[in-house]
């Protein structure tokens, strides 16, 4: 949050909106893969146990992906071990999420074991991040390009969302021949809705691009303007001092007839 405080509306609404298609991609992918297998071995678990072991993973998803996008939020420079750090801790994440999980829907989880012990480490690789990435940084970049540093470069990290959504798609696909633990028309409703995300994100970003276009050339206008100023100053400046070289010429002349005047009436 701190970082988008400087973002502008348009910025924090379409990082609101990445947000969002990530996590119903990832709730998507994970009920397939982790959830619905372990709920179909424990059919006789509580709503809250279930809940829980939902929400875990999701949240820890956003959480992975939110801290992806503040590294890319600003202008400074993004440290490679950061993103290799990033990149265990999500992992740490996913694994801790899945024994989690397995454990509390089979009554098995014991506070202060294995699967604490993995959430504490990924939690320590994520402060460890924080303190590379606002270290002194070298000069060297990862993936961004040199620009104005009043404007957020997110490199690749904007791509996300998108790769997320071709996910969401192809499971759809894959549904429609093979047999998946959620309905084929929640699934198609699920897809649907991070389509309709990702056209609105779209719409924002063509909104702000035409908004670009228009100041773009509104600059290339007044920068054409300030070249002819320019270019009929220099024409002036130019003539100025073609007449003032003819001035001093006739001058020099006048003088020079003037001394040889004056040198005849010495002479005589």
């Amino acid at each position: 949050l701190m970082s988008w405080s400087q973002l502008s509306v348009h910025e924090r609404t379409k990082n609101l909106l990445d947000i969002i298609i990530v996590m119903i991609a990832a709730f998507l992918v994970f009920w397939v893969i982790l959830i619905a297998p372990t709920l179909a071995a424990e059919k006789d678990a509580d709503f809250l146990t279930i809940a829980v072991g939902v929400a875990f993973p999701i949240g820890d998803w956003a959480l992975i992906f939110a801290i992806l996008r503040v590294l890319f939020s600003g202008p400074g420079l993004i440290n490679p071990v950061s993103l290799l750090l990033l990149a265990l801790a999500g992992a740490g994440q996913v694994v801790g999420d899945a024994l989690f999980f397995t454990e509390n829907i089979a009554g098995t989880y014991v506070a202060g074991g294995v699967v604490d012990s993995i959430y504490i480490v990924s939690m320590s690789l994520l402060i460890l991040m924080i303190a590379f990435q606002l270290a002194p940084q070298p000069e060297r970049k990862l993936g961004r390009v040199p620009g104005d540093a009043s404007l957020p470069q997110f490199g690749w990290a904007v791509y996300v969302p998108t790769l997320w959504t071709a996910v969401a798609y192809i499971l759809l696909v894959w549904a429609h021949s093979h047999s998946l633990p959620i309905s084929f028309e929640m699934l198609a409703w699920a897809v649907g809705l991070i389509l309709g995300l990702t056209i609105i994100r779209q719409i924002i970003v063509n909104r702000e691009n035409a908004r670009l276009n228009q100041r773009l050339q509104a600059e290339l206008v007044e920068r054409k303007s300030a070249e002819q100023s320019i270019r009929k100053l220099n024409e002036e400046l130019e003539q100025r001092v073609q007449e003032r070289t003819v001035a001093l010429t006739q001058e020099i002349a006048e003088r020079k007839r003037i001394e040889a005047t004056l040198e005849q009436r010495v002479e005589e």
